[in-house]
């Protein structure tokens, strides 16, 4: 396999064609004051300076010393200063780079960059080689391990940890802004052929602390990159489960980044709670899945009810003009397309609120023109209103696979693709939640039989309807229908079902009561000892109780 420096090399070899070096950026005074800005709020303290100042290559004996009491402000006033006197070569490129490497879609230096030529705006990245011209110090072993990226470009050659790699990374274009990084990484470049590891850590002691543990465990830690909130580390494996079993045996708060994919981070992500409340999510990895960011947010800031740490949760992104997207909780924010400056909505799969009720015509309009929004999104989902000028029942079908009645009593259900459900705005709308009935036939605990057993006919006005545990305690007066819409589709799916609930009592012995919540006793039987059909089904799992604490442990801060 080649090294990093075997690819340096090939830089000066005979019969190569040598690039133009590109030309040095020149930013105006405005430019640099949002620049020094930026890189302050992001690298604001001495350990992710460091980090920063060692990637652009300023040596060490250059580097301002930070004193106790200092702002970061302040501090990197200094720096910027010595940068602007000429002490490295064309430093405003070496400090967008550096920038890049760690903030991948960060506004103001995508902004920069881009208009500047160091990448190209929603296309492949722009040359970023050979602006490392001076020898950089040799500072690399700090912080208990190797630094992977500490940027001793002598040789002229590619910087490892920037964009330079060339093409365009696999996944990096889906996310609607230009690729900063080059991409597919090949397994040659030293860099991309391992795991890294990027640790919860905010403070030198927290630093220290993550590289001894990973040392203790074999995995020879090197560090990549630091900020004030996380740090990043190369280790000496690319076996992907093998590094996670050795991480679920840590105390350290954790994103495992697989081999080839890029370790960065975004600066802001903004979350809606379930009660409405926003947070902003600082210095949140890339590479962490969706269900561990509503899983941060709830425990850090909800983890006063025991229930509420239970119950489990649905997380959609927010694409403007009103318009939302169910995530699934196993995709990473990069793959769910998800940038800096994000909007995502956490809420629970059953949610009280009360809200002041509004007019119903005016209730009615707002419904009617959330579920043809929602419909033009969906392809495939059918609508038909009664009466056509304002509805009062919406029949709506659509393709889901989901579980069919058995042909015979006590057989297995068998499986059917397209769905037809009734929506019905009754008289007290929209103070009241609407009825739903299930029309095609569906095998599903909290739908009441519309098959043929003795539970429908003792009671057949009940046919189809479904479970109000799950509806009624998710309504508010003010909810959109499109994300009733998208409530059904997960209960076909089995992504949104139960079989007990909480009820936030607890008996003599200290454990939580819960009560029975489905109305289909006999698919409430069969899901419960079948949950391997349910995963067939890429349902989600029955256990909703708390899971280890394995993860990352997100910067959340309340806005308002």
């Amino acid at each position: 396999m080649a090294t990093a420096d075997s690819v340096r090399r090939t830089a000066g070899q005979p019969g190569r064609p040598q690039r133009a070096a590109p030309r040095r950026i020149r930013l105006s005074v405005d430019e640099v004051e949002d620049l020094r800005d930026e890189i302050a709020r992001r690298f604001a303290n001495q350990s992710a300076a460091e980090s920063l100042l060692r990637r652009m290559s300023l040596p060490r004996d250059q580097r301002p010393v930070w004193t106790s009491g200092q702002s970061p402000g302040e501090w990197w006033d200094e720096v910027f200063e010595l940068l602007d006197s000429g002490v490295i070569d064309d430093p405003w490129r070496r400090t967008l780079r550096g920038a890049l490497r760690v903030y991948r879609y960060n506004s103001v230096f995508v902004e920069l960059a881009e208009g500047h030529g160091l990448i190209e705006p929603a296309g492949p990245p722009a040359d970023l080689d050979g602006a490392d011209d001076d020898d950089s110090d040799d500072d690399g072993a700090e912080n208990g391990g190797a630094d992977a990226d500490d940027d001793s470009a002598d040789n002229g050659g590619t910087d490892n940890g920037g964009a330079e790699n060339g093409g365009a990374e696999n996944g990096g274009a889906e996310n609607g802004g230009a690729d900063y990084d080059g991409a597919a990484f090949s397994a040659t470049d030293e860099q991309f052929a391992a795991c890294h590891v990027i640790v919860r850590a905010s403070s030198e002691q927290d630093r220290v602390h993550a590289a001894g543990v990973l040392a203790e465990h074999g995995l020879a830690p090197a560090e990549v990159w630091s900020t004030a909130h996380a740090v990043s580390y190369q280790v000496d494996s690319a076996d992907v489960t093998a590094v996670r079993a050795i991480l679920d045996r840590t105390d350290l708060s954790w994103t495992l980044v697989p081999p080839g994919v890029r370790d960065y981070l975004l600066s802001a992500v903004y979350v809606t709670g379930p009660d409405g409340r926003r947070f902003r999510l600082t210095d949140a990895p890339a590479q962490q899945t969706v269900g561990n960011v509503a899983g941060t947010v709830i425990e850090q800031q909800y983890g006063g009810a025991s229930a509420d740490r239970r119950r489990p949760t649905v997380i959609d992104r927010d694409e403007g003009n009103g318009q939302v997207r169910r995530l699934d909780p196993e995709q990473t924010l990069h793959d769910a397309g998800v940038q800096d400056g994000g909007h995502l909505r956490v809420a629970f799969e059953a949610t009280a609120g009360a809200i002041n009720p509004l007019d119903r015509r005016d209730a009615l309009v707002r419904v009617r023109n959330e579920i043809v929004t929602f419909a033009a999104g969906h392809p495939g989902f059918e609508v038909r209103g009664l009466p056509p000028t304002l509805p009062t029942e919406y029949e709506i079908e659509f393709t889901q696979r989901s579980f069919a009645p058995p042909a015979v009593t006590g057989g297995e259900p068998g499986e059917n693709d397209r769905q037809t459900v009734l929506i019905q705005l009754g008289a007290g709308f929209p103070e009241t939640p609407p009825f739903v009935f299930w029309l095609s036939p569906i095998f599903h605990p909290n739908v009441f039989p519309n098959y043929d057993c003795p539970q429908l006919r003792e009671k057949p006005y009940r046919e189809g309807h479904v479970c109000l545990g799950v509806l009624a305690e998710s309504y508010r007066s003010s909810m959109n229908f499109g994300e009733l819409c998208q409530l059904l589709i997960d209960m076909a799916a089995y992504r949104n079902f139960s079989l007990f609930e909480e009820t936030g009592r607890h008996d003599q012995d200290g454990s939580a009561e819960v009560h029975v919540n489905f109305y289909d006793r006999t698919a409430a039987a069969w899901v419960f000892d079948h949950a391997d059909r349910v995963a067939q089904l890429r349902g989600r799992p029955l256990d909703d109780g708390p899971r280890p604490r394995s993860g990352y442990a997100n910067v959340v801060e309340i806005m308002d």
